[in-house]
């Protein structure tokens, strides 16, 4: 039985090194009912990351396009005490993941969906939705426009790349590291002694 699943970004925790097309993040986490009531357990991924060394990698695709061309590729998959956790990269230099880079950093595309196999036995019913127990096959992890749970938005991470002023590194602190003004010019303050 095929099976997708979809987290907003910052559910998933997803950030992206601006200019650089690395994304980093949740693309699954474990216990959180979506909006079908199904909710993936500790563990689910396990047979399907192993099943990655010796077969088929896990695709990246825009909203489950598997016939198009991928628009990059997953560096490491694992599972933690949280959930899935991802980190990719966009291919440079392609129109499409060039575009996909540009929505995500304004917000207008704002989640991940995982899309895999799972059989009967594999998961337990409940009156309000399923648990999934395991995953036998992680086919592609999409980032998409429309996530089930709606309770995740994306946050973006700016690379260092490139900053060079003190107003830059607050700029980077507050939007990437989500600091408020006063935490980010406390923090800088306190670099500085140190260094000093």
């Amino acid at each position: 039985m095929e099976l997708i699943k979809t987290l907003n970004f910052d559910e998933t925790e997803l950030t992206v090194k601006k200019g650089k097309g690395i994304f980093e993040g949740y693309a699954s986490l474990f216990d959180i009912r979506d909006s079908e009531g199904d909710a993936f357990l500790k563990g689910a991924f396990t047979d399907a990351i192993q099943a990655q060394s010796v077969g088929r990698k896990t695709a990246m695709h825009f909203n489950h396009q598997s016939y198009e061309l991928p628009i990059g590729k997953w560096l490491s998959i694992e599972e933690d005490s949280k959930g899935l956790f991802v980190v990719g990269e966009l291919t440079p230099n392609l129109s499409k993941a060039n575009d996909i880079a540009a929505a995500a950093e304004h917000g207008t595309v704002t989640g991940l969906s995982v899309a895999g196999y799972t059989n009967k036995e594999s998961f337990i019913s409940h009156a309000d939705g399923r648990d999934i127990v395991k995953v036998q096959a992680l086919r592609e992890i999409s980032i998409c426009v429309h996530p089930m749970l709606d309770v995740a938005q994306m946050s973006m991470r700016k690379s260092l790349d490139g900053i060079e002023t003190i107003r830059g590194i607050e700029d980077w602190l507050r939007d990437s590291a989500k600091f408020s003004k006063s935490e980010a010019q406390a923090f800088i303050s306190r670099f500085k002694s140190a260094l000093l």
